[in-house]
């Protein structure tokens, strides 16, 4: 009865040891699925974290760029406000010179048609006087010339009874 027990607890044991051999198999093979899995994740998250450091990388670079580039444009911007500044500032000195130029100008502009007008007047009055001068001229011409023509027809008269005593 003994050997019998002892058997079946042999089996028991047996049946025991591979129920556990095979769960101990069963377990291993979960722990290597899970390690091979963890592996596979932790792959995953150093591909992801390597891209990510990289983007970032990316990121700063064009951040630093722009940084840069902006930074270069609002210096330009500046220069050229301060240029069209100073382009201002002559400009106005220079329609200001221009203005005093064209008011001189016409200051002697107004002058000299004023000189002009002066002139013309008295041009216009030379030749009224000139014209009452002429009138003078022409009856004073009238008289003497009628002044001739009776001292001829007298002479004549006195031609003819010369000759008519004779």
């Amino acid at each position: 009865r003994q050997s019998s027990e002892l058997r079946k607890t042999r089996k028991d044991q047996l049946r025991i040891e591979r129920t556990h051999g095979k769960q101990h198999k069963q377990l291993t093979d979960k722990v290597a699925d899970l390690e091979k899995g963890q592996k596979a994740i932790a792959a995953e998250e150093q591909k992801q974290l390597a891209e990510m450091k990289r983007t970032g990388e990316e990121t700063l670079h064009t951040l630093k760029t722009h940084g840069k580039q902006q930074q270069e444009l609002t210096e330009r911007v500046t220069a050229a406000k301060e240029e069209l500044k100073e382009g201002q500032k002559t400009i106005i000195a220079e329609e200001k010179r221009h203005y005093q130029e064209l008011k001189a100008t016409g200051e002697e502009t107004h002058h000299t048609l004023e000189m002009v007008g002066q002139r013309q007047q008295e041009m216009i009055n030379g030749i009224a006087e000139l014209r009452v001068g002429q009138k003078e001229i022409t009856a004073e011409e009238q008289k003497q010339s009628d002044g001739i023509m009776k001292t001829g027809k007298e002479t004549v008269r006195k031609v003819n009874e010369l000759i008519g005593k004779v």
